[in-house]
């Protein structure tokens, strides 16, 4: 089949995800031209440089170190107009230029309406639409947050075939007005991640990409010198008592992820997946005004792999560090064969696709 793949631009978890179905996709043959922009744009035109495509996309807006939802739905609004023409005169080209029959849409909404206007096959991949499309408990607290996130959702309309990514399948089941196309898969994981040997040694792996949190978290790590802590992300490379900076090193973040004792991180999917997957326990502090990483964090504590705080103090580090051994037995619990579930279902549409085409 000949494939249009768009993805979202913010953050990295989009891209690394994609880069792992689109490998997927070349191989069995089929032909795969990549659309996205912003953080994605870079590396997808470093994995796949004969195949990628820039476009317009929206970025997220941040107010007093939380994301403001509103002021993203305003801006987008705003750039709704030069976006689609931008974007569907492209999407248009890539489409007669390739005999595109099928469009895979990793939360980037234009492509999903302009399959819907052209009547293309659209499969979505992602996570975020977990809410919409799945059976969900949280606390009444958060459900601001909650409307925010529904209200982006309306911006994206659903695939023929939908795929929503989950590490606790039973925490996340289909709604019934979604089935039968509605699959709920474990994560797909990058083929680096399964090759590693996971370890225990005694430090801590912190990654946390919001600032809000940089200088709390260097106060309450200096007041547990005991612990060891190995940081990326928050600042230049140096080590002052218990405290390790590193400059971000794909290969060194894998030896450390697969080494620490835990991982503090903030609510992004990508990596909760992949320490989940090395048995690593988890203290998430999301991004604040985040439904989907608060989510993911909430999630995280449900299953028991760790806990979920939205303000960091050295309680909450306390707590994490003394638990560890209970986060790890239900860790060892947790199994999960590559990316085999979500490979057999994706064949399995594609087949159908195909026939109808």
């Amino acid at each position: 089949m000949n494939i249009l793949y768009t993805l979202s631009g913010q953050g990295f978890g989009h891209a690394i995800r994609s880069k792992t179905v689109i490998e997927f996709l070349k191989k069995r043959g089929h032909l795969v031209k990549i659309a996205t922009y912003g953080q994605s744009l870079g590396l997808m035109k470093k994995w796949f440089p004969d195949d990628v495509i820039g476009i317009k996309g929206y970025r997220h807006y941040f107010l007093a170190g939380r994301i403001f939802v509103t002021g993203l739905i305003i801006k987008f609004l705003q750039s709704l107009p030069l976006f689609i023409s931008k974007n569907f005169s492209l999407f248009k080209k890539i489409v007669q230029n390739f005999q595109i029959n099928l469009v895979i849409s990793d939360f980037e909404p234009f492509s999903r309406w302009f399959a819907r206007a052209l009547d293309i096959p659209l499969i979505t991949i992602d996570n975020q639409l977990i809410s919409q499309l799945c059976r969900i408990k949280f606390p009444l607290k958060y459900f601001p947050e909650f409307i925010g996130i529904r209200t982006l959702e309306f911006f994206y309309p659903l695939g023929d075939y939908r795929f929503i990514t989950s590490f606790n399948l039973k925490l996340t089941p289909v709604r019934k007005i979604f089935h039968p196309n509605t699959f709920v898969v474990p994560p797909i994981l990058r083929k680096e991640i399964f090759e590693l040997q996971s370890k225990k040694e005694n430090f801590v792996l912190v990654y946390q990409t919001a600032p809000i949190y940089k200088k709390k978290l260097f106060k309450i790590f200096r007041e547990k010198p005991e612990e060891k802590f190995v940081c990326y992300n928050l600042g230049l490379p140096s080590q002052t008592r218990n405290i390790i900076l590193k400059k971000f090193s794909e290969k060194e973040f894998f030896n450390d992820l697969s080494r620490c004792k835990g991982v503090i991180l903030n609510g992004g999917f990508t990596l909760i997946s992949e320490a989940i997957y090395l048995k690593k326990p988890i203290l998430s502090l999301p991004i604040k005004g985040d439904f989907e990483q608060i989510l993911n964090g909430l999630l995280v504590e449900k299953s028991g792999y760790g806990i979920f705080s939205l303000k960091i103090e050295k309680d909450v580090l306390d707590k994490f560090l003394n638990h560890l051994s209970i986060f790890e037995k239900n860790l060892d619990k947790y199994k999960q064969v590559k990316n085999v579930v979500f490979e057999k279902k994706l064949e399995r549409v594609l087949k159908k696709i195909e026939v109808g085409v």
